[in-house]
C-alpha cells in the first residue's frame, strides 16, 4: 500500500522551483500530477507521486536542494556524504563527517553538531537573504532527512528530545507529530534537533550493500514515514500515551494485550530494538512532562504529581537527569 504525504508538503516543496521558473503546471503535468494539488488543502498524493516530483525538480535545476537556497547543491552531493558516513563506528562520529561534507559543499547552510546540557544538538543555521524558498520546508526537509538517516544508520528510531524551528507555527503543524515523534517549539531564536547524548554512540549498523540499496529507493524512505520506524517501541509509547495520569500507567501485560502481543513476545521485540519496557516507559514519562511544563495552566508541583512523583524534589532530579535542566529552568527557556 503507498505512503500518502499532504498537499501542504508539495506546495511548500514548489516554492524553490517557482522562484527560478514558471512551468509548474507543465512540471506537475510531466510527474502525472493533477495541478488541483495546487488549491486544495487537505488532498494527498501517493509517496511514489512525491518522489517522481522530487527527481524532477533536481533534474530540472541540477540542485539537490531543490531551488531553495541561492547556491545549488549539485547533483550527487547527498549520495557522496552518505558513502563518505557510511564506514563510521557511531553516530556522531557519522554526524560530525557529515556536517564537515555539507559545509565544505556549501555556504547558504551551515551545519553543526555540538554536546549542549547533556544532550547532542544537530543544527543548521541560514542566511535570510539566501532562502529562495518557503522556510519551513527548507528546516523541515533537512531535519526529517537527518534525523530518518541517523535511525537507518543505528537500525532503530533515533529517540529526539525536541526540535526547534525558527519560524512561526505553520497551518501544517499537526503533522509534525508523527514526523519527529518528540515536542516541536516555534518563533525560536535558535533552530536545532536534540538528543540524547549516549544515542552519538549507538553504533552504525549499515554497510554499503545497505546503502546502495538505500540511495535507489531515495528520496522516499526519508520523505515519510518509514520502514524502520515502523518498530514496536513506537506502537508502546503510543499505548503509554493514551494514559496522562501516570497513576493509571499499565503494566507491561496489560500493555502488550493493547497491542495483542504476549508479554514474552513484547519483551524479545523491545530487546532486538535494544530496550526494555521500563525504558520506553522513562522515554514517555520526560516527553509527557516536556509537553506539560511546556503547555500553560499546571504548576510544576501539579505536573510531578501527574507524573506519579510523591515529592515535587524528587521529579525535579529526574527531570533533570532526562534534560540535564530543572523542569522550572526547562519552562523558562521555552518562554
Amino acid at each position: 500500500m503507498d505512503n500518502w504525504v499532504p498537499a501542504c508538503f508539495v506546495r511548500s516543496l514548489l516554492t524553490g522551483y517557482r522562484s527560478q521558473r514558471d512551468d509548474i503546471h507543465a512540471l506537475l503535468s510531466r510527474c502525472g500530477i493533477s495541478r488541483d494539488i495546487l488549491d486544495l488543502s487537505y488532498a494527498h498524493i501517493p509517496s511514489n507521486e512525491l518522489s517522481i516530483l522530487v527527481d524532477a525538480i533536481c533534474e530540472s535545476l541540477g540542485d539537490e536542494f531543490l531551488g531553495m537556497t541561492q547556491s545549488p547543491s549539485k547533483l550527487g552531493t547527498f549520495g557522496m556524504m552518505c558513502r563518505s558516513i557510511i564506514h563510521s563506528e557511531h553516530l556522531l562520529q557519522s554526524l560530525n563527517r557529515s556536517v564537515r561534507f555539507y559545509n565544505l559543499c556549501n555556504d547558504d547552510i551551515r551545519f553543526s553538531i555540538k554536546e549542549h546540557d547533556g544532550a547532542l544538538r544537530f543544527s543548521i543555521d541560514m542566511d535570510p537573504s539566501k532562502i529562495r524558498g518557503d522556510q519551513a520546508i527548507i528546516f523541515e526537509s533537512i531535519y526529517l532527512l537527518w534525523f530518518r538517516l541517523s535511525s537507518w544508520l543505528i537500525g532503530r528510531p533515533l529517540e529526539l528530545r525536541v526540535v526547534a524551528m525558527p519560524y512561526e507555527e505553520p497551518d501544517h503543524s499537526g503533522y509534525y507529530p508523527s514526523m519527529f515523534a518528540c515536542p516541536v517549539y516555534f518563533s525560536q531564536k535558535k533552530s536545532f534537533m536534540e538528543f540524547e547524548l549516549r544515542d552519538g554512540q549507538a553504533p552504525v549498523v549499515k554497510a554499503e550493500g545497505d546503502l546502495k540499496r538505500l540511495l535507489g529507493e531515495a528520496p522516499v524512505p526519508f520523505l515519510y514515514e518509514s520502514r524502520w520506524e515502523n518498530c514496536v517501541s513506537k506502537s508502546l509509547k503510543q499505548v503509554l500515551k493514551a494514559f496522562p495520569n501516570w497513576d493509571s500507567q499499565p503494566s507491561m501485560e496489560e500493555a502488550a494485550q493493547v497491542l495483542q502481543l504476549s508479554p514474552q513476545t513484547l519483551h524479545r521485540r523491545l530487546k532486538d530494538e535494544g530496550l526494555t519496557f521500563m525504558e520506553v516507559k522513562n522515554q514517555v514519562r520526560s516527553e509527557m512532562a516536556m509537553n506539560f511544563l511546556a503547555a500553560e495552566g499546571r504548576s510544576i508541583n501539579q505536573i510531578a504529581q501527574m507524573m506519579g512523583f510523591s515529592e515535587p524534589s524528587t521529579f525535579h532530579r529526574a527531570f533533570k537527569k532526562w534534560t540535564g535542566k530543572t523542569p522550572g529552568a526547562y519552562r523558562r527557556d521555552l518562554n
